[in-house]
């Protein structure tokens, strides 16, 4: 089932519980956790910081938009294309007492409907260092705008390099071969007033956000509906007793309409 070198076929390395909450009739409920929400403290500012300065340094007249864009929320689901089992075991997949959704990225990819009303984008992550993480961005901001996402304006290109700062990181994070799907919310137009601090705020697009407790930190999330046949099988992490936990998730797999799912157990 899993073939490490297949280009559409990506992992998703989770708890059993969690698996239940993916799994549902209409089909796959993943969370797509706030940027500021995930393990990689860097996370989005490390190239979005420098990359307003830039913006504003090259074109002065730009600091209102670029303001303007500053707030976006980018909310991120991980999948992983490489054959390293045992690293994702060990770090996602509870030490071997998870599991791994094996997922047909071709499938996963956002409709033309889905990237305008959400600003749904999906792709692999490029890894940089600090010298080399702009150019990195442009190559993958040339990649977004041949794929025919983003503004048609060259002279707002940066507001396609902002949309895309999401899909780079730092090179200590390379292992794993992040491929990302990534929904966008933004500050909401509407301000509200603050008796207290006299003072407005425009508080991020909540629409569909939800949040839960983790380790005692909240985290914000959405819930991203990917169709049943991007499901291609589901893998069983070693330390679980392979007949019982098959069986378990194959009546999960029944009950909920999935057909044809291949659930293995690799001794990596």
């Amino acid at each position: 089932m899993v073939q490490p070198n297949l280009p559409n076929q990506i992992l998703h390395f989770t708890s059993c519980n969690v698996l239940e909450s993916i799994i549902k009739d209409d089909g796959l409920h993943f969370w797509a956790s706030r940027y500021d929400c995930m393990n990689d403290s860097l996370e989005y500012r490390w190239l979005y910081e420098p990359l307003e300065e830039k913006i504003v340094r090259d074109n002065p007249t730009l600091q209102g938009q670029v303001d303007s864009l500053y707030e976006i929320f980018p909310y991120v689901v991980s999948f992983s294309g490489t054959s390293d089992h045992q690293y994702f075991w060990e770090k996602y997949g509870e030490n071997g007492n998870g599991v791994c959704l094996v997922m047909n990225r071709k499938i996963m990819q956002p409709t033309d409907e889905q990237f305008a009303k959400e600003g749904d984008y999906m792709a692999s992550v490029r890894y940089a260092t600090e010298q080399t993480k702009m150019a990195k961005l442009s190559e993958v901001t040339l990649e977004y705008r041949k794929n025919g996402y983003g503004t048609a304006n060259n002279s707002e290109e940066f507001v396609d390099e902002i949309a895309c700062c999401p899909f780079v990181k730092c090179e200590e994070w390379s292992k794993e071969e992040e491929v990302r799907y990534v929904r966008i919310r933004e500050r909401n137009m509407h301000a509200s007033y603050s008796k207290e601090g006299g003072v407005y705020s425009y508080p991020e697009d909540t629409n569909g956000v939800k949040c839960r407790e983790n380790n005692g930190k909240q985290i914000y999330y959405l819930d991203i509906l990917f169709p049943k046949s991007s499901l291609e099988g589901i893998l069983i992490g070693k330390q679980l007793d392979f007949e019982a936990t098959e069986e378990a998730i194959k009546t999960l797999l029944q009950q909920t309409g999935y057909k044809n799912i291949s659930v293995e157990q690799l001794m990596y």
